[in-house]
């Protein structure tokens, strides 16, 4: 009972949609989840590191889009740039890239669809260590991350939505090393794709 009465509690507030009993009956059948886990706030300093890192390089790739659709749309004018285009998120920056390759007639050797995939997940780990609840697990001690986006992938009866539900992913130096390295990897894809454009327009 006592996983049950943490978790009630913890949504005492009225603001779930799903009835307490459902709620507990997909608890039964899933991990633990973060209530019974303290919060913390001091991480080791790898891991603080690393979140920077993740951070700082993916506003390089935002950056770095949001130059690519200036220039399609207004030129070297960001300042009209900024007003036009705004601040899209990656997977509506790509496509907007390809209606604007295709409507000049332009073409790159980059696959933009699976440019955007890659994108999309290192965006997701993005928002993941800047915007998730760090905690430390009850029992085993070790760090965790809450995410509250999307659902659950195993969840037992599918499609269990992680704001009802919050999912805990367990982190350490491993995990952050192929986090940071999954974004430099997105940087150099990147950075071609500027090159391949700046290469179509010139040569109209």
């Amino acid at each position: 009972m006592e996983k049950k009465q943490t978790f009630v509690l913890a949504f005492s507030s009225g603001l779930c949609t799903t009835s307490i009993s459902q709620i507990i009956a997909v608890m039964d059948k899933l991990p633990e989840t973060q209530h019974t886990h303290p919060v913390i706030r001091d991480l080791p300093e790898s891991y603080s590191r690393s979140i920077g890192k993740i951070m700082v390089d993916f506003a390089y790739i935002e950056w770095r889009l949001r130059g690519i659709l200036y220039l399609l749309t207004v030129g070297h004018d960001h300042a009209l740039g900024r007003i036009a285009v705004g601040m899209p998120r990656v997977e509506d920056a790509i496509s907007r890239i390809k209606q604007l390759l295709r409507t000049k007639n332009k073409s790159v050797v980059t696959n933009l669809t699976d440019l955007g995939k890659s994108l999309k997940a290192c965006e997701i780990d993005r928002d993941l260590v800047g915007h998730g609840i760090w905690m430390k697990h009850a029992e085993t001690g070790k760090i965790c991350v809450q995410s509250t986006a999307g659902s659950w992938e195993n969840a037992p009866q599918g499609g269990i939505s992680r704001k009802e539900i919050p999912e805990l992913f367990e982190v350490d130096d491993a995990w952050f090393a192929v986090k940071t390295a999954s974004v430099a990897t997105a940087i150099t894809s990147v950075d071609q794709l500027v090159f391949e454009i700046d290469a179509a327009l010139a040569s109209s």
